[in-house]
């Protein structure tokens, strides 16, 4: 296993050509592929730039797992860096770490568990972030609701004065915020 390879190499896609012969290759013998050429494929497949095609490969991938045991232990690795890619980071940190149950030292799948980490905690935080604004955006909706629900803005909007309308704006604006806090 010390040939694999690391995280950064499946978003290295192959040129169209390099996958078409491929994909040739497997089809070829697609009635009895031989297994090397279905692992190719699957990997190619996988460093693809299409979610159709890396999904394909990792069904390739499963197939494999599935149909030889020998070749378990390599294919957790590549499941894990298919399901990296896609944005699966559950199911790549499953594949992962049941690798690293066999092979605890293994630095690839170290290194790989250490994306997932951070991509799984980076992700995390954008997504509080957004939630973070959402609950901020709701907020100012609600305070202006009542602000206008309150007709004070009403005789300002009626007779066109807006600087009264930006002074009275500044009374109230710090009211609301205290009634959605």
């Amino acid at each position: 296993m010390d040939n694999l390879p690391y995280a950064s190499e499946v978003e290295a896609s192959l040129s169209a050509q390099e996958l078409g012969v491929l994909k040739e290759q497997y089809f070829k013998e697609i009635e009895k592929p031989r297994p090397q050429t279905k692992f190719n494929y699957a990997w190619a497949l996988v460093r693809s730039r299409t979610k159709t095609d890396q999904q394909e490969g990792i069904r390739l991938l499963h197939e494999i797992y599935r149909d030889l045991p020998n070749r378990r232990r390599e294919c957790l690795y590549y499941l894990a860096l298919g399901e990296y890619k896609l944005g699966n980071y559950r199911d790549a940190r499953k594949y992962n770490d049941t690798l690293l149950q066999l092979e605890g030292q293994n630095p690839q799948a170290l290194a790989l568990r250490q994306l997932i980490d951070d991509k799984v905690k980076t992700e995390g935080l954008m997504g509080m972030a957004i939630v973070g604004a959402a609950v901020a955006a709701a907020g100012i909706d609600i305070a202006v609701q009542r602000f206008c629900s309150e007709n004070v803005l009403a005789p300002y909007l009626k007779f066109g004065d807006y600087r009264s309308l930006y002074i009275e704006f500044r009374i109230y604006y710090p009211k609301c915020i205290q009634l959605i806090s």
